[in-house]
């Protein structure tokens, strides 16, 4: 894992220009905040608008997983 801001930037832009994706935000928190948050890419290509940390993308059936872990969380 990564432990730089930097590092894991560096990181995710030469992931991001690997995989094509069209753009993504990425945030990541702890209990006293957040770590590192960023956008990549485009939110609207069409019209040119880039990504940035509050772009928010539809994650679709991804929720479920997410929600099942926040449970799993709580109830430990």
């Amino acid at each position: 894992m990564v432990r730089d801001k930097e590092s894991f930037d560096e990181y995710l832009e030469e992931l991001f220009g690997k995989r094509g994706y069209p753009g993504m935000a990425v945030t990541i928190r702890e209990p006293e905040g957040i770590l590192f948050q960023k956008g990549y890419g485009f939110r609207d290509i069409k019209n040119g608008l880039p990504a940035d940390e509050n772009t928010v993308f539809g994650v679709a059936s991804m929720s479920k997983s997410m929600t099942a872990l926040a449970c799993a969380i709580l109830h430990t």
